[in-house]
């Protein structure tokens, strides 16, 4: 329930900073300002109310769209950056598509910062595992294999592989085998 009325006061914050300054939108001097001022102002205050990156951005959406349906069926006058007046209405979407991702951002701090701290009192105490006794482990000695040369085969006496008899050089190794004589 604390969730739908954190979501109810973020649209309709949203929906009251828009609609109030879709209104004067044109008796400001530059009519961009008050749009620039109703985007950040809905963000911070969506992000705040809402208490989540989700319920902000979704707040921004119901309430800009509600106060964008209002203002036309009232007929208020809104700036476009456009002289096209059919681009007015995905230009305004546009608005409120980028207000609910500033929003989302605010609600995303919003929700670190007035998140409930945990009491310091209260540790939780994870259960040690029991100990277990020590196994001693028998060492194994690894049997050393004499290497057997088979007739034609001899072993060589640097890295103790069995080569050919005829090598000069040991094929593994890379050791001189013959001395000069």
């Amino acid at each position: 329930m604390n969730h739908l009325l954190n979501l109810a006061s973020a649209a309709l914050a949203s929906f009251a900073i828009m609609i109030l300054l879709s209104t004067l939108e044109f008796t400001a001097e530059q009519p961009a300002q008050p749009v620039v001022a109703a985007v950040v102002l809905a963000a911070v205050a969506a992000g705040f109310a809402g208490r989540s990156p989700v319920r902000a951005a979704v707040g921004v959406l119901i309430g800009g769209v509600a106060a964008f349906t209002l203002a036309s069926l009232w007929g208020v006058k809104l700036w476009s950056p456009s002289p096209v007046p059919s681009d007015l209405p995905v230009i305004r979407m546009m608005l409120i598509g980028g207000t609910a991702l500033l929003a989302a951002g605010v609600g995303l701090v919003a929700s670190e910062i007035l998140s409930k701290p945990k009491p310091s009192g209260l540790k939780e105490e994870t259960p040690k595992p029991a100990k277990q006794p020590v196994v001693e482990l028998e060492v194994v000695k690894k049997e050393v294999r004499e290497a057997v040369p088979e007739p034609g085969n001899r072993v060589c006496k640097f890295c103790e592989n069995v080569i050919p008899a005829e090598s000069v050089f040991c094929p593994m190794c890379g050791a001189k085998l013959v001395e000069a004589e």
